[in-house]
């Protein structure tokens, strides 16, 4: 499942492509954990409006899609380690993309 977080000064908005292997109780979780979906019911959306909310969520989304340890780095260190570099700036901290992330049985892996 891929994530992306698109920070914008006044909130940061969480977006969700769905893929076809989604199940049914993780697109429930998604909807009681007020995520909103467009229309052709493909994209799950999440307006967030601190760090603090977006590291809840970051947990939350760990524990319904299968990740069971505790992530112990700084929100700082998690954009550093896996953010994308803005090609002008060479900045990793301007903006977070998660389309790199792919699951196997030993736990989450990261491509930059």
């Amino acid at each position: 499942m891929s994530v992306t977080f698109d920070i914008y000064p006044e909130f940061i908005e969480t977006k969700m492509h769905r893929v076809d292997t989604i199940d049914r109780a993780y697109e429930e979780k998604l909807m009681e954990e007020k995520w909103s979906r467009n229309k052709t019911l493909q994209r799950y959306k999440k307006k967030i409006n601190s760090f603090s909310e977006l590291e809840s969520t970051i947990c939350k989304l760990n524990g319904a899609f299968g990740e069971r340890e505790e992530y112990h780095k700084s929100l700082e260190e998690l954009i550093t380690a896996y953010g994308t570099r803005r090609i002008h700036t060479k900045d990793s901290t301007a903006w977070i993309n998660f389309r790199g992330c792919y699951y196997k049985n030993n736990g989450y892996h990261y491509c930059v």
